[in-house]
């Protein structure tokens, strides 16, 4: 399976990284049936044929 990295820094905060990955979570689970939840600070998401995380802190 192919491997994407994206990574982008930001200065608004945890709460706000996490309300943007939560938000596009929401957008993957309409759109694509993907199944997500939350471990700490990350958020993984699952579904047919693609699965990642999103790791979120206060500046990326």
């Amino acid at each position: 399976m192919s491997a994407i990295r994206i990574e982008r820094t930001h200065n608004r905060g945890l709460d706000a990284a996490k309300q943007e990955a939560e938000s596009l979570a929401e957008d993957l689970t309409e759109k694509f049936g993907l199944k997500y939840g939350w471990q700490g600070e990350t958020l993984a998401f699952k579904g047919s044929g693609a699965k990642g995380e999103i790791h979120c802190a206060s500046d990326s």
